[in-house]
């Protein structure tokens, strides 16, 4: 399950699913993907879906800048690893859930407490899947210790945020992220757009940066994606004032706005 292209050859249940809804129940789906890779990369591929779909806020004062994520990166990235890690794959079935509203997250996996009790958690370590958990330590993804529940407690009142919930049956552990609600980010940006962007589009900040300019081929080239979808993308950029069109027709390129430049230089 480290190795494999696709771990369902050998356990048919062993994959994650990630869900995005609108509002605060699973009555509408937006957004969905299952992750079938190797364990790894089911990790990285899942926290990539919750970057993706979450907000991000900017704090300006003066020339800083700074990101307010709805989330705090590590504490769902620790969420993810223990799902992963700790679910009972010999439970067929059902997978590791990846749920996501509007301002909250849960991560829900086969497999109540192994050898512990609730009140225990963050206490005692106890590993369902030695193995798993051993190789995913000796990749820093986690540290042997059952540390695990306390770091994800104190990544989330470090951003202001109340601990995380979780909700333990005889088949299943669920933890429920409460993030930034939108009115939230918000008023941090002092009223200014949420900025959201896409993988592609921070791929093509960097690429800006690094080349000074970027066309719509080289966007569809990085990206390995449509003309049309290079288009709407640079289009959104444009209107958030991180980029500035520049030239017309065919000699059309995009440079980062003086707006922008000006806000990160010590953000």
């Amino acid at each position: 399950m480290f190795f494999s292209k696709n771990v369902r050859t050998f356990n048919r249940s062993a994959y994650t699913t990630c869900i995005l809804f609108k509002g605060r129940d699973r009555s509408h789906i937006i957004d969905r993907k299952d992750f079938d890779s190797n364990l790894v990369e089911q990790v990285e591929d899942a926290v990539r879906f919750v970057e993706r779909n979450t907000l991000l806020a900017y704090q300006i004062k003066g020339l800083e800048r700074k990101e307010i994520a709805q989330y705090p990166a590590n504490a769902i990235r620790e969420g993810i690893v223990n799902a992963i890690m700790h679910r009972d794959y010999f439970e067929t079935g059902s997978n590791v859930f990846v749920y996501i509203y509007d301002d909250f997250i849960e991560i829900i996996n086969p497999g109540g407490l192994f050898r512990i009790k609730k009140e225990e958690l963050g206490k005692i370590c106890a590993r369902r899947n030695e193995l798993i958990a051993e190789l995913f330590r000796m990749l820093g993804l986690v540290e042997k210790a059952g540390t695990g529940i306390q770091r994800m407690k104190d990544a989330m009142k470090n951003a202001g945020l109340k601990k995380p919930k979780i909700d333990v049956s005889e088949n299943f552990f669920t933890i429920r992220f409460y993030g930034h609600k939108k009115e939230e980010l918000a008023k941090i940006s002092e009223g200014k757009e949420i900025i959201k962007l896409n993988e592609r589009q921070k791929k093509a900040i960097e690429f800006v940066k690094e080349k000074g300019r970027i066309t719509n081929s080289e966007y569809q080239k990085l990206n390995n994606t449509t003309r049309e979808t290079a288009k709407l993308d640079l289009d959104k950029m444009s209107r958030l004032e991180i980029f500035e069109r520049r030239g017309s027709g065919r000699g059309t390129f995009y440079t980062l706005s003086s707006k922008w430049v000006k806000m990160g230089k010590n953000g």
